[in-house]
């Protein structure tokens, strides 16, 4: 199991509740083109890296939203969003 080290100032950036509005980073311009600017977080993992401060990748590392723009859901890994 692979554990990734992340900055403590990270965890503070990605927390989130259920029904939180977020939009996808600059980075990530083409899912921000496809399935919108506003997504709204439907689904999240009960050890959920920015609560446990514990980074298992590809484990708990991601949010489902559902994206108001398409009106589908879909994931979004942590730090590749940031909260409205």
């Amino acid at each position: 199991m692979l554990v990734k080290a992340t900055p403590p100032s990270q965890y503070d950036i990605g927390k989130v509740a259920l029904g939180d509005i977020v939009r996808p980073n600059d980075d990530y311009y083409v899912a921000r083109r496809f399935f919108g600017e506003l997504n709204v977080v439907v689904w999240i993992p009960n050890d959920y890296v920015a609560f446990t401060k514990i980074h298992y990748i590809d484990k708990n590392d991601w949010i489902m939203v559902y994206s108001i723009k398409t009106q589908q859901q879909w994931k979004l890994k942590f730090g590749e969003y940031e909260i409205v």
